[in-house]
């Protein structure tokens, strides 16, 4: 081996190799000429421990490799390549993003069976580049060994970031300091061959999550997450579970339970106390009474009680089949359905709408909370019970809610905040997470914070029981939370 010789002293920061993070940096002046060499070289396709030893390599190649100095040297104190970049081979090895894995068609060599494959479980991070110490084929750039995350010795790391993204396929209006456009790329263990391809985090479907998505990926998950929330409501058996919520009977429906009391029976009828929420607030503040929007309607009960004081009631949500049954009730002011009593075993029984109500004021609309219709209007007050966590972009939505509501307006939310990353992509929850040192988002302090910024202020905040029932002897008690806002006049 040549001789060592002393690390060169640092052009600039003096830091050591591995403390230091180069993004880009460029020689200037002086180092610029040095540099010729070097860059010729390294854009060559000449493997350089081919043609340099310890002796001539920082000089020929600009690479700190071969024992060309007896220790790591500063980050700048070789020349760049030609891109800027410091240090892209040699000096210490650099950690890849990608764990270690076969390429399509890998096959072991039965001379040395257990040298790859025993790494192909996603533990082991490809090592690449070299250190000051790599000679023979361990200086060469293609060589590529495997290390578990927690070997740090004679290891660095790079931050890059793409200069080529196309931003315009990008909302660059949702971007911030604190949320930046990242664009995606992918691993070369995405495509590792079967059985070393895995779920870890440098190729896992969950890693995509991190990234920016571009607005046809955005339209594609939350078209995605629409039809799974669709598809939920779209059975015999939970129609059943939402006829008999919204209009019982209840000395039917819930014959066994009309003797409980406190929360239990407090849950009763919640389609009807959310219709009764909005109208007494409409009389409470005021507003005028002419349109009001029930976002999230289901099978309509809530609409038909804001109409018995709102002339016009703009009932809308994403099933199909839950908007024909309310058209249903709507056009015959009943409909008979099967309650579930257990097993196989149901009984019919007839749903009503109370007479007095004047059912034509209601319009019962199939569409998407977070894409209201252009043409759909403004309304004096909006109900959305038990919506917002089962939408895939809760802040657009809240923002359609916000502009659909006139100056004044009243708006009444529940949710139980039960997000689930099938409906909602878990960015894009409001609250329910951990923020910054440790300290819990709740969500109805984020919800609060959100609508604040819109221009609402709080008229009572609280709690929401209803009871839904499955069978005979098998209910959900959910306690929801409440908040009453009203828009800035």
């Amino acid at each position: 081996a040549a001789a060592a010789a002393a690390a060169p002293a640092a052009g600039g920061k003096g830091k050591a190799a591995a403390a230091v993070i180069e993004i880009g940096a460029v020689a200037a002046g002086a180092a610029v000429a040095a540099a010729a060499p070097a860059v010729e070289a390294a854009a060559s396709s000449v493997d350089m421990v081919m043609t340099v030893s310890g002796c001539n390599a920082a000089k020929v190649a600009g690479a700190n490799f071969q024992l060309a100095y007896g220790s790591q040297s500063p980050v700048t104190a070789l020349p760049p390549s030609e891109a800027g970049f410091h240090d892209v081979f040699g000096n210490a090895w650099e950690w890849a993003e990608d764990h270690f894995a076969a390429f399509p068609g890998f096959k072991v060599h039965p001379y040395y069976e257990d040298f790859s494959s025993p790494c192909f479980g996603g533990l082991h991070h490809m090592i690449l580049g070299g250190s000051f110490m790599s000679t023979g084929q361990l200086a060469s750039k293609f060589a590529r060994y495997q290390f578990r995350p927690h070997f740090f010795q004679h290891a660095t790391f790079r931050l890059v970031q793409s200069s080529s993204a196309d931003l315009s396929l990008y909302d660059v209006s949702a971007a911030s300091p604190e949320a930046p456009i990242l664009p995606f790329f992918e691993t070369s263990c995405m495509d590792a061959a079967e059985p070393y391809v895995g779920d870890h985090p440098c190729c896992s479907k969950a890693r995509r999550e991190r990234f920016t998505p571009t607005r046809d990926e955005e339209i594609e998950r939350n078209n995605a997450k629409l039809a799974a929330t669709k598809q939920s409501y779209e059975t015999d058996a939970l129609m059943g579970q939402y006829l008999s919520l919204h209009f019982g009977p209840l000395e039917v429906a819930f014959a066994d339970y009309l003797d409980e009391i406190g929360i239990l029976s407090d849950g009763l009828d919640f389609p009807k106390k959310c219709g009764d929420l909005v109208t007494g607030w409409a009389a409470k503040t005021g507003i005028p009474t002419g349109r009001a929007l029930d976002l999230g309607c289901a099978v309509g009960r809530s609409s038909f009680e804001m109409a018995r004081v709102f002339q016009q009631v703009v009932g809308i949500d994403l099933s199909q089949t839950f908007i024909d049954m309310a058209n249903q009730v709507k056009a015959d002011g009943s409909v008979a359905y099967k309650l579930k009593v257990e097993g196989d075993i149901s009984t019919e029984v007839v749903a009503r709408i109370d007479p007095a109500i004047d059912a034509s004021r209601c319009t019962f609309l199939q569409g998407d909370a977070c894409a209201l219709p252009a043409d759909l209007g403004t309304f004096d007050a909006v109900l959305a019970a038990n919506l917002l966590c089962r939408v895939p972009d809760p802040a657009v939505c809240l923002q359609g809610i916000a502009d659909a509501l006139n100056p004044g307006g009243v708006l009444v939310l529940t949710s139980p905040f039960t997000w689930l990353e099938e409906y909602t992509a878990k960015a894009k929850w409001v609250g329910g997470c951990v923020g910054e040192g440790g300290a819990a988002v709740r969500c109805g302090d984020a919800l609060k914070a959100l609508m604040a910024s819109h221009g609402f202020r709080v008229l009572e905040e609280g709690k929401a029981p209803l009871v839904i029932r499955e069978t005979a002897r098998k209910y959900q008690l959910i306690l929801a939370h409440k908040l009453v806002l009203q828009k800035a006049a």
